[in-house]
């Protein structure tokens, strides 16, 4: 019988096991499995002679990375990540401009240089109704008053940044 046999396939064996955690989470057991029979087929491997374990040694640490990142990039297409992972937004997801969800509006730029009215005192922060909706603001003033004219000067993360405005006729 070849020498080469058992630590061959001792170590096709650790790389299968660990291809086979990503899939089959199993709280530790199978890494533990892939590690016994990664250091079985070195130790194999060295019983025959120093230089096939040192190869053997080298042959593990240039596949284990592979493996890793071989079963990383398939793992995205399985139906266990479909459940752990979001789903990308498709064509038909947008909303227009006007479609709220839930309380934030997705096309804040388009209110950039609108006037409205303060619906709750902004210290800094509160909401205002720009073109018959409601926002969230942020002033960059420090305090404007309920029911005060404001002015969209700017959008800043999710909130309209809003500046008192004065109307000269």
């Amino acid at each position: 019988m070849n020498l080469y046999i058992w630590p061959t396939l001792l170590l096709i064996g650790s790389l299968l096991l660990i291809f086979l955690e990503v899939f089959l989470p199993s709280a530790g057991l199978i890494p533990l499995m892939a590690i016994g029979l990664s250091a079985a087929s070195i130790w194999s491997a060295f019983a025959v002679s120093t230089m096939t374990g040192l190869i053997f040694l080298a042959i593990e640490l240039a596949l284990l990375p592979v493996v890793v990142l071989m079963a990383a990039s398939v793992w995205p297409h399985t139906p266990m990540a479909r459940f752990f992972m979001l789903k990308p937004p498709g064509d038909g997801d947008k909303p227009e401009f006007g479609e709220m969800k839930g309380e934030y509006q997705f096309d804040l730029q388009a209110l950039v240089g609108q006037v409205g009215f303060a619906m709750t005192d902004l210290k800094p922060g509160g909401t205002v109704e720009v073109e018959n909706q409601r926002v969230d603001a942020l002033t960059d003033e420090g305090f404007i008053p309920a029911d005060t004219t404001i002015k969209v000067i700017g959008t800043r993360q999710s909130q309209l940044l809003v500046r008192s405005y004065i109307h000269n006729s």
